[in-house]
């Protein structure tokens, strides 16, 4: 770091401030990459809907259709492997939609029953396999509760009919404790083991923490859950393949009566014989009972034949018993294919879950559809979620380049620009928006574009810019709807141009008419269609229904004025813009939140204290373009013009008010802190002017890792242990969005802003 800042000293001040834009561009690198390592795939916003258009777009060869798309049965099959938020969860699990009953669960319940059946919710049951001598064996359990009250233990052997009762427990509130029991029952002759139930009867989540045996240990994380469906130890999306150490269990899909089933089985070589029985659940039936030398390799074929009890599907059970451990190479149905992969357990969801992100133009998507096919699409949505990720944050990236360009062009005091480039860079929701599959990063990097090259109009060359200026607005828009919300702000770069007779008014009418044609040649095609097809030039869905409906302008009032838009546009700007961790919607405390508000008020509050200091003969400081005020107050009201848009549509079809959610504004997030940055700088004296953004900036930084580490790891591992939380999101990613890589990004993303930090110290030095 100070041979970084000895470069830095040595370098003229436009060269340092370059470098500087690189510190804080990596910055923003860095920790989106350590938050990649934490958001789990279908985490952001709608985000299996915008996975859902890729995927329509890569088996249909052309973009969905509003109102008549559906999500691809596909991706349905596949995202069922993998934990949900409650966003997903409620979209395509209710009544008509029913993907629980294929597997879709959340976070909490996707832990407790499939890799980690620890805890044990009440009324489940979690069986483990222990193995117990003949004529008796003792066992000894360590249990946990944080609000329970009850758990007890049984004993059932392979025939669920003859359970016994071996003892049970009480357990109090947060409190472990061992319970110890022996049993006096005679083991299975032909297993030589029962199977060990623990069942929660009342109170809150019970802990396994510990099980022995006669001295030995049960790992715990090589147990199975046997709730009908679990996948037991095989990993999702991976080819079948198992390691079975005794005495461990696993749990096959459910079979029918009549069905063949092909195993390859391989035997360690630590011990001097193995035996794999293998039961059909719910009869308690023993098929076959197979014998392996060390090292030796079998090839067995099954033929199913029992009676299931009636509403219980049956399960081939494989248990390993012996001395050393069993793999489980392969396995097939029916001989048709090998390598069966474990989604196919589920039958296709017969469901039609709506396309909603239909709506968006396809520019986006078309960007992305190869990056997305080549990771390995719907097969490792793991994979495909995650580089599609990484280009949506390099896209940001660019946006914040370009930002800290604008910010470079507006402020002469490096650091001043500085300071409101860190300001910027750090705003949480900024980061969180841009790690997601949404067409968001690419539209915030267009309309980016646009705003900074309005803020450098001098009127010179004006009609060739005012061309190429309307073909960027078109792209901005096909990219993001919501970009029309940038033509006021053009309107007002060409009425200050005239304002400070830098253009005349023909050159400015003819210029302003030149980029209506330019944009309107890159756009005229879509709204055309959208026209003639829906009678509206957006395809918002809730617009079209509206249309379809025969709602029009007067409907549009009425519901207008039943809204109390003063909570609206705090919500927008204020109170819900700080962070927002994903489709689970966690929120910062209160107390975070109010900060944020307090120190945006005060910034504000700036503007009226400089103007009456100015009025009294003090100089307030003022930014290089004297009209900057004014083009970002139009630039916001434009974007709130939208979102005002954007709720009455939605108001009007959902029968109450919805806030446009604030990431709808990304696109002038940045220059609305501009605005409350400027409104700070303007303050008489010089303490506020430092320490509003100082503030800020500390804000956002307690506000991002209060969020990560105290409300997203715990919500989307449902584990309060660190080790074993990270163990849990890094399974969900792929091996290079692994822990090594969140423990990296996590101290690069440190290291520079360190840099960053005494960089501005030693810049603000000289300038003493």
């Amino acid at each position: 770091m100070n041979r970084t800042l000895r470069l830095l000293a040595s370098l003229s001040p436009q060269s340092r401030w370059q470098r500087f834009r690189l510190v804080l561009v990596g910055l923003f690198l860095f920790r989106g990459l350590a938050l990649l390592c934490v958001f789990p795939p279908f985490e952001g916003w709608d985000e299996y809907q915008h996975v859902a258009y890729i995927v329509h777009l890569l088996e249909q060869g052309e973009p969905p259709r509003p109102g008549k798309a559906y999500v691809s049965p596909s991706l349905l099959r596949n995202m069922v492997v993998l934990p949900h938020n409650h966003g997903t969860s409620s979209q395509v699990s209710g009544e008509r939609l029913p993907l629980r009953d294929h597997g879709l669960r959340e976070y909490a319940e996707f832990w407790r029953a499939t890799l980690y059946p620890r805890q044990l919710a009440p009324g489940t049951a979690r069986e483990l396999v222990v193995p117990l001598a003949k004529g008796g064996g003792r066992v000894r359990a360590k249990l946990r509760t944080e609000e329970g009250k009850t758990a007890r233990l049984r004993v059932v052997r392979a025939d669920p009919t003859t359970s016994r009762l071996l003892g049970s427990a009480r357990l109090r509130p947060g409190a472990a404790e061992t319970v110890r029991l022996t049993s006096d029952i005679d083991a299975d002759a032909e297993t030589g083991c029962f199977y060990l139930l623990f069942t929660p009867i009342a109170g809150g989540t019970v802990v396994l923490e510990d099980v022995q045996w006669g001295g030995g240990r049960l790992e715990l994380r090589h147990l199975a859950a046997s709730a009908l469906g679990d996948r037991g130890l095989f990993e999702p999306g991976a080819v079948p393949r198992a390691i079975l150490r005794p005495p461990t269990m696993l749990y096959l899909p459910p079979l029918a009566s009549g069905q063949r089933v092909d195993l390859v089985l391989r035997a360690g070589t630590d011990g001097p014989r193995e035996s794999v029985v293998a039961l059909a659940y719910g009869t308690g039936e023993l098929l076959r009972d197979i014998e392996l030398v060390p090292g030796g390799r079998r090839e067995i074929r099954l033929e199913l034949d029992f009676t299931a009890q009636a509403g219980q599907d049956a399960v081939l059970h494989l248990a390993a018993t012996g001395e050393a451990w069993i793999v489980l190479e392969d396995f097939c149905l029916d001989y048709e294919s090998c390598s069966v992969d474990p989604r196919s357990w589920f039958p296709p969801p017969d469901v039609d879950v709506f396309l909603y992100e239909s709506q968006h133009t396809p520019v986006y998507y078309r960007l992305v559809a190869p990056v997305f096919s080549v990771a390995g699409g719907v097969a490792d949505l793991k994979s495909s979620i995650a580089l599609v990720r990484l280009v949506n944050l390099a896209l940001a990236a660019l946006a914040i380049w370009l930002i800290l360009g604008g910010i470079g062009h507006l402020l002469a005091s490096k650091v001043q620009a500085g300071l409101l480039g860190l300001v910027v860079t750090l705003h949480p929701l900024l980061l969180v928006n841009a790690a997601r599959v949404s067409s968001d990063a690419l539209g915030v990097l267009l309309g980016t574009l646009v705003i900074t090259w309005i803020l450098r109009l001098d009127g010179r060359r004006m009609h060739r810019r005012a061309v190429a200026l309307g073909a960027l607005l078109g792209l901005a828009v096909l990219a993001k709807t919501v970009n029309l919300a940038l033509l006021p702000l053009v309107a007002c770069g060409w009425f200050v141009l005239w304002l400070d007779r830098r253009l005349s008014l023909p050159a400015a009418l003819g210029s302003l008419v030149l980029f209506v044609f330019a944009a309107g040649a890159v756009t005229w095609s879509y709204f055309w269609s959208n026209l003639t097809q829906f009678g509206t030039l957006t395809l918002m869905s809730e617009a079209v229904a509206n249309r379809a409906a025969g709602r029009g302008v007067v409907e549009m009032l009425e519901t207008a004025l039943q809204l109390d838009w003063a909570i609206r546009w705090r919500q927008v700007w204020f109170s819900d813009a700080l962070w927002t961790g994903g489709w689970s919607y966690l929120l910062p405390p209160a107390l975070l939140s109010g900060a944020y508000i307090l120190l945006l008020g005060l910034s504000v509050l700036g503007f009226p204290a400089g103007w009456l200091a100015g009025r009294r003969g003090a100089r307030p400081l003022v930014p290089e373009d004297r009209w900057a005020v004014l083009r970002f107050v139009v630039l916001c009201l434009g974007f709130l013009a939208a979102m005002a848009y954007h709720t009455i549509q939605f108001a009007m079809v959902h029968e109450h008010g919805m806030p446009s959610n604030p990431w709808y504004a990304a696109v002038a997030l940045p220059w609305f802190l501009t605005l409350v940055f400027l409104g700070s700088r303007a303050w008489p004296g010089t303490r506020l002017k430092f320490a509003l953004p100082a503030l800020l900036v500390l804000l956002f930084l307690v506000t991002e890792l209060y969020g990560v580490i105290r409300l997203m790891i715990p919500r989307y591992s449902a584990s309060s242990l660190c080790l074993e939380a990270l163990a849990r999101l890094a399974s969900l990613q792929p091996a290079w969005l692994g822990t090594p890589m969140l423990v990296l990004s996590a101290v690069l993303a440190f290291v520079l802003l360190a840099a960053a930090v005494a960089a501005l110290g030693a810049a603000a030095k000289r300038a003493n």
